[in-house]
């Protein structure tokens, strides 16, 4: 039995000491079909921040798409990195011999290198038309007519940035001026 308050207080302290590789939990490649966690790793204090971070900026490239162009970015990044491992891929089957098939797997038409195969796919795949309906611009129209508008959109945003900073710079000085002329008559009136 309790009988006054100094029977309930007690000090506790604990130290904690967290550093960046504190293991603060584990991180699981997935789950069976039972529910149960397969493959754990264990989670560092680390991670979690590292985790956490890479949430907020990509909530706020999300938010801010329609401004700054960051999907674009992102995508252009990871296009680059698939190009590469492409490209390590393809080089070394470039020159491989390949004979086409049919849709049942029987070979047909004479071997020739993935080069030459794609050469020609890509040809044929250039001629065709951009749009669903046989009409219009050919692809290759098509990807010319793209390229060429994104290097005007480029010209033209570096154009209106540099006469937006020039603006601004002009815009400063005058302000710079008026402001120690009004500042210069104050004190001079002040002083009479």
């Amino acid at each position: 039995m309790i009988k006054n308050d100094e029977q309930l207080s007690q000090k506790v302290e604990a130290t904690f000491e967290l550093t960046l590789d504190t293991v603060v939990g584990h991180r699981y490649e997935g789950y069976d079909e039972d529910g149960d966690p397969i493959g754990s790793a264990p989670l560092t204090l680390l991670d979690v921040v590292v985790d956490r971070v890479a949430e907020v900026l990509a909530t706020q490239a999300v938010k801010h798409e329609g401004r700054y162009g960051y999907r674009s970015q992102v995508q252009d990044k990871v296009g680059q990195m698939l190009d590469e491992k492409a490209e390590a891929l393809v080089a070394d089957l470039w020159q491989k011999q390949v004979t086409e098939t049919d849709r049942f797997g029987g070979g047909h038409g004479e071997p020739k290198s993935l080069e030459a195969w794609a050469a020609a796919r890509i040809e044929e795949w250039l001629r065709q038309s951009a749009d669903s309906y046989g009409r219009g611009q050919t692809r290759l129209q098509k990807a010319i007519e793209a390229v060429l508008d994104r290097k005007l959109s480029k010209q033209i945003d570096e154009a209106i940035a540099g006469a937006r900073d020039q603006a601004l710079t002009a815009v400063t000085k005058v302000a710079e001026e008026h402001l120690t002329k009004a500042l210069r008559d104050s004190i001079a009136a002040v002083g009479k």
